[in-house]
């Protein structure tokens, strides 16, 4: 891994992480619990479903959760195992919830925007319009200092 990625963690960079965490839920059509469960299993090389099942204990229980994320392309199966010998299926997290999770922490860390949504749908996502509008704005500002 290259050294860019070791530099010293800022806590200020989680100031904003609800806000950058439900614009990409809406974005991609994931639940927070979902995004919740691909960064928990993203550092781990290979996971099987029970390294899944380890990772889920602390969110909502939704039995459909695996199957649904590893549909949508967010999870990656790379192993085939048979169960009977010992072997379980591996997966991974996929390229797509890799650069999910890079752009989540471009934006925490003020190297991207805050997407803005397109067509806010209800009240909820119309105040993540003006927050993530705001949160932008006030980047720019901080970064003139």
């Amino acid at each position: 891994m290259s050294s860019r990625f070791h530099k010293e963690f800022n806590m200020a960079n989680l100031q904003n992480y609800r806000l950058t965490f439900r614009i990409f839920c809406v974005l991609n059509e994931l639940a927070i619990s979902d995004l919740d469960l691909i960064i928990y299993l993203n550092p781990i090389k290979y996971f099987t479903i029970h390294d899944f099942k380890n990772g889920q204990t602390t969110m909502a229980w939704d039995k459909t959760r695996f199957y649904r994320l590893l549909k949508q392309g967010w999870l990656k199966k790379i192993y085939s195992g048979s169960g009977r010998t010992g072997g379980h299926s591996k997966y991974v997290v996929s390229v797509k919830g890799k650069q999910l999770l890079t752009r989540i922490a471009k934006c925490l860390d003020g190297r991207e925007d805050l997407p803005v949504l397109k067509n806010p749908k209800g009240y909820k996502q119309k105040i993540l319009v003006s927050q993530a509008k705001r949160h932008n704005k006030l980047k720019y500002k901080r970064d003139e200092t």
